[in-house]
């Protein structure tokens, strides 16, 4: 129903010397990427993107939201809850390490949240893992191709 291709995946049938056919939605590069195996990875997990109200739902379902420690007035953030579908999220992280190379938004977010801290690299990828897949849900709900000149404005 959702194709979504993983440019992980096409890489992976390149060197296997598999034949993939052109996709029209790319994750990563904001180019025309092809994929046959990561093709549908992304779609059938999120099956229907109307069930979801807004991103942050989209994000506690995939497990890419904060663990919460509240107690009184205290209100402290975590790290990620980890529930939900750890194929989903670590799709998610592969495919937002591979758009570091070649997409300024995943690469301006990664950095703004590294802070050019060495040791914050994993907590940056797993919100530039969060952004895309809350934007990929925007673009299965809304029912729009990839746009990299709309992410510019995000």
């Amino acid at each position: 129903m959702f194709g979504i291709d993983c440019p992980m995946c096409a890489d992976e049938d390149r060197a296997a010397g598999g034949q993939s056919e052109p996709s029209s939605l790319a994750l990563a590069g904001g180019q025309e990427q092809d994929g046959s195996r990561g093709r549908g990875e992304i779609g059938p997990i999120i099956n229907d993107p109307h069930r979801f109200k807004n991103g942050r739902q989209v994000g506690a379902y995939a497990g890419l939201a904060p663990r919460v420690f509240q107690s009184g007035e205290m209100d402290r953030k975590g790290g990620i809850t980890g529930a939900g579908n750890r194929y989903l999220r670590s799709i998610l992280v592969e495919v937002s390490w591979l758009g570091l190379r070649n997409n300024p938004w995943m690469k301006q977010v990664f950095d703004r949240v590294c802070r050019g801290c060495p040791s914050r690299r994993k907590i940056a990828i797993v919100a530039v893992a969060r952004r895309l897949l809350i934007w990929c849900w925007t673009m299965m709900r809304d029912d729009q191709d990839w746009n990299p000149r709309a992410l510019d404005a995000a």
